[in-house]
């Protein structure tokens, strides 16, 4: 019975021992998807800022050239 008793202890140690290595494993998954996100948002606001400055390129581009 004691045998038993020490195996539960040891086996519920290693449960909390993984535990807290898989909660800190989500942490940094959490952190990493959170600096993903920004980098698209800034990525996102690059874009349509070119696509703006094209666009004004173009615009420029079509009036008539007065000499």
């Amino acid at each position: 019975m004691r045998q038993l008793s020490r195996r539960t202890q040891e086996f519920t140690t290693e449960i909390r021992a993984t535990t807290a290595e898989v909660n800190g494993i989500n942490l940094q998954i959490a952190s990493a998807t959170e600096q993903q996100a920004v980098a698209s948002g800034q990525i996102n606001q690059s874009v349509q800022q070119v696509a703006e400055q094209s666009q004004d390129v173009l615009r420029e581009a079509k009036k008539p050239k007065s000499w």
